[in-house]
């Protein structure tokens, strides 16, 4: 059994070496695998998990960089810090927008760049914002008709939108909306993964993930994300599939929606940005918008939805 963590308001947890745990988050619980290639403590499958200051914002972010070792360690660092400077902001748009500037300059002439996923869960209305940078697209169990899909987050007309990191500096990033039940699923994962070859050296490929998923069965029987997760796992090795790379695979279920911290976690989110203030770490303000503002104390305001970006 993977151990348990639970994340507290105003946390960040994550990085880049072997990992095998379940996350409770608010609203949402989480398994998190992964395995960097070969004999590397350190690979360039890097992932973090925040939680905001009222308990109301949850962020994922799963990042697949170039390079193992310090390289991946020093990217690793700053995502860190781009994930604690952003954690109390609702929308993931300008934090893609920042780590494609920053590997834009840091990668400038040496043709290396990084896709990624990244993604907000508002526990209040079980809304998910996805923004995704170049990387494979999540696939999503819907308990409702209880079925596995690959969620579309490709779109023909987008243009220069959503390239992967590092590739162009003044590309824009935007995202796909969804609500989440109780119960829904949503597999996120990096390329090694889908690459990953059977005995006769086929490729995996999306679409046998996805069937692979469904021969698991209802993910709802289990008491536990990392059951099925498990399952799965030992049924792709049982398949013969073998990752030839960096492998990380994030499993995460609605449970419930909640309407944030209680006073005592508020009042200790509002304390832990205080000591930050007088510390030497960046304050994580937060996002300037409506419901960010005041839905923390009127919960009626979590509910104000910006339009400008797509909703599925």
């Amino acid at each position: 059994m993977a151990p348990r963590i639970g994340m507290s308001c105003f946390e960040v947890w994550g990085g880049n070496e072997h990992t095998d745990v379940s996350l409770t988050l608010p609203g949402m619980e989480a398994w998190v695998l992964c395995r960097p290639h070969g004999s590397t403590s350190c690979g360039g499958d890097v992932h973090y998990f925040s939680s905001c200051g009222t308990g109301r914002i949850t962020r994922l972010m799963l990042v697949d960089v170039m390079g193992h070792g310090e390289e991946a360690a020093g990217i690793a660092r700053f995502l860190w810090g781009l994930m604690r400077r952003y954690l109390n902001h609702i929308e993931p748009y300008q934090i893609a927008a920042e780590m494609n500037r920053v590997l834009h300059d840091h990668q400038q002439g040496m043709g290396r760049f990084a896709t990624g996923v990244i993604m907000t869960f508002f526990a209040p209305i079980g809304e998910l914002t996805l923004c995704n940078a170049g990387h494979p697209p999540p696939i999503i169990y819907r308990r409702g008709c209880r079925s596995w899909t690959v969620m579309n987050t490709y779109r023909s007309d987008e243009g220069t939108m959503n390239l992967p990191l590092g590739v162009l500096e003044q590309s824009g990033y935007a995202g796909w909306q969804m609500t989440l039940e109780p119960g829904d699923h949503v597999l996120v994962f990096t390329d090694g993964l889908i690459e990953a070859r059977n005995r006769d050296g086929q490729m995996l490929g999306t679409e046998n993930l996805r069937r692979i998923l469904t021969d698991v069965g209802d993910p709802n029987r289990s008491t536990e994300p990392q059951e099925l997760a498990h399952d799965f796992m030992r049924r792709l090795e049982a398949h013969g599939y073998h990752a030839d790379d960096d492998l990380s695979v994030i499993l995460l279920r609605c449970t419930q929606r909640v309407a944030g911290a209680g006073p005592i976690g508020r009042a200790r989110g509002i304390w832990r940005g205080l000591c930050s203030l007088f510390g030497n770490e960046a304050v994580p303000w937060p996002e300037k918008s409506v419901r960010n503002l005041l839905g923390g104390i009127l919960p009626p305001f979590n509910r104000y939805r910006p339009r400008y970006h797509r909703e599925e």
